[in-house]
């Protein structure tokens, strides 16, 4: 029990606190259903996050931001404390990545 008291977290990530932090104009879809995603919204693996031509949104995850433009479309693909990853579908986006020594943040674009 040791051993995992102290690396239980290298065993057992616990994904990040991923949050929308602002949002105009964007929707959530998630598991195939459309919402319009609203600042504090928790974000979880395979949401997509489709801003309209007009809007914006302000994405946390974990101590990383991301910054959407009007028209970016993006599919959170993996939340896990060390690994974070993002599929830019479409538009423009900021990354601000802030993460543990050893992580990765990996964001695919077409």
């Amino acid at each position: 029990m040791a051993v995992v008291g102290l690396n239980g977290s290298l065993l057992f990530p616990a994904p990040p606190d991923s949050r929308a932090a602002a949002a105009v104009g964007a929707q959530l879809i998630r598991d195939g259903a459309t919402t319009a995603l609203a600042a504090g919204a928790e974000l979880k693996d395979g949401d997509e996050i489709l801003v309209a031509t007009d809007g914006f949104a302000a994405l946390q995850l974990g101590d990383s931001r991301i910054r959407l433009d009007g028209g970016a479309d993006v599919r959170l693909t993996r939340l896990e404390r060390s690994r974070i990853g993002v599929d830019q579908i479409a538009g423009r986006a900021w990354h601000r990545v802030v993460m543990p020594d050893g992580g990765r943040y990996v964001v695919t674009t077409g």
